[in-house]
C-alpha cells in the first residue's frame, strides 16, 4: 500500500490546516521525488470537516480546470489516535499571490497584472458556470506554479483559484450573520462587496468585485482600503467610492472601474471583463502551452477513494467515512432554509 507522510504547514485555509506531504519509500521512509501534494486537514465529525467534505465537492465539479487548484480525492486516517479528514491537492511550489506581489517590490508591471488577471477570470468563469460563488478571492488564495523562463512568456508564472471552503452555490441561502456587520460576509471584510456587507448577498458580482481588489494590489503594492478599524472598513466599503492612483493607466483604470461598479447590476462578468482591452490587449504577452497546465498529480490520473493515507502504522479507521457525495447536493433543502 502506497503511503505518505505529512511534513511541514504549508498555511492554514478557511476551515483546517494545510500541509506539504510527500510519498515515502517502504524500505527506509524516505521521500520519494516528484511525489509532493498539499493536503488541507480537520478532525472527524467537525464544523472543519463538513466545510472540508464541501471544498471536496466543489474540486470534484471542478475538476479539469486549468486555472483551479485540482483536487486529487479524500481520505480519512488515523493521526495521533484521531480520525482525520484529508483533502488532496496540487502543490503550488510558487507560494501565493501576496508572496510574488511582495518578491515584485509591490507593483507590478501592468502586462504582467493582466496575464494574470486572464488567467483568475477564466477560473472564475469556469467556477461561474458551475453555478459556484467563490465567496473568498483575495491573493493569499491564489497560488502560484512556477514556469520555465524558456517559454518565452512575460509572466513566467501560472496561477490558480485555491480554497474554496467558503464557497456557495448561487441558489444556497446567504445570510450568515446580521446585514450591515462583517459577520455577515462569508470571506476577508477587506475585499468584500458592498452588496454583501450591506445584505449579506454573494452572487458572481461578489468574485467580480474581490478580483477587483486584487487586481488593485497587484497594481499598486497596496490594498484597496487602507483603514485602522473594522468600522471604518465597513463604511469606507459600503459608501465611498475607490480612489485609483493616477500612474494607473486609463485602460488599467477603465477595467478596475468594471470591476468595483458599486450597482451590481452594472458589474461587468467575468466572460464581458475577458474581452476588456487591459486583457485584450495584452494578450500577446502571455502563452500558455497544454504542458503547463497538467497537474503534478502524484496519485496517478485517478482521484483516490480510499483510507489510511495518513494512518500511523499501527491504527486504521474501521469504516471509510469521508463523505464523497456532494455534501451540497444532499443538503439543498436545509441549506436553503
Amino acid at each position: 500500500m502506497r503511503r505518505f507522510r505529512k511534513l511541514g504547514l504549508l498555511g492554514s485555509g478557511s476551515y483546517g490546516n494545510v500541509h506539504l506531504a510527500a510519498e515515502t519509500s517502504d524500505d527506509d521512509y524516505s521521500i520519494l521525488p516528484s511525489s509532493f501534494t498539499a493536503v488541507k486537514s480537520a478532525k472527524l465529525h467537525s464544523l472543519s470537516a463538513v466545510f472540508l467534505s464541501r471544498e471536496k465537492a466543489f474540486l470534484d465539479e471542478l475538476l479539469g480546470s486549468p486555472f483551479i487548484i485540482q483536487g486529487f480525492g479524500g481520505d480519512v486516517s488515523i493521526e495521533k489516535g484521531q480520525k482525520t479528514c484529508n483533502l488532496m491537492m496540487e502543490y503550488a511550489s510558487g507560494g501565493t499571490l501576496r508572496g510574488l506581489i511582495k518578491q515584485k517590490g509591490g507593483r507590478m508591471h501592468e502586462a504582467e497584472v493582466a496575464c494574470y488577471t486572464a488567467m483568475l477570470l477564466q477560473g472564475l468563469s469556469c467556477v461561474h458556470e458551475k453555478g459556484i460563488v467563490h465567496c473568498d478571492m483575495k491573493p493569499d488564495n491564489i497560488l502560484v506554479f512556477p514556469m520555465k523562463e524558456s517559454d518565452g512568456i512575460l509572466n513566467h508564472h501560472l496561477v490558480k483559484i485555491a480554497d474554496f471552503g467558503l464557497a456557495k452555490k448561487i441558489w444556497e441561502k446567504d445570510m450568515i450573520g446580521e446585514p450591515g456587520r462583517a459577520s455577515s460576509n462569508r470571506g476577508a471584510l477587506l475585499y468584500a462587496s458592498p452588496e454583501s456587507i450591506r445584505l449579506g448577498y454573494h452572487s458572481e458580482g461578489n468574485d467580480v468585485w474581490s478580483l477587483g481588489c486584487v487586481v488593485f494590489e497587484m497594481l499598486t503594492g497596496q490594498p484597496l482600503w487602507i483603514t485602522r478599524t473594522e468600522q471604518e472598513l465597513i463604511n469606507k466599503v459600503t459608501l465611498e467610492r475607490p480612489e485609483i492612483p493616477d500612474y494607473v493607466s486609463e485602460i488599467a483604470r477603465d477595467f478596475l472601474e468594471k470591476c468595483l461598479e458599486r450597482q451590481l447590476h452594472k458589474r461587468w462578468t467575468t466572460r464581458r471583463l475577458l474581452r476588456h482591452p487591459f486583457i485584450a490587449n495584452n494578450a500577446r504577452h502571455f502563452r500558455i502551452t497544454d504542458h503547463l497546465l497538467r497537474s503534478n498529480n502524484p496519485f496517478g490520473s485517478d482521484m483516490i477513494r480510499r483510507t489510511n493515507t495518513f494512518s500511523d502504522s499501527y491504527a486504521y479507521p474501521q469504516q471509510q467515512c469521508f463523505p464523497y457525495r456532494p455534501i451540497i447536493q444532499q443538503n439543498k433543502r436545509f441549506l436553503m432554509g
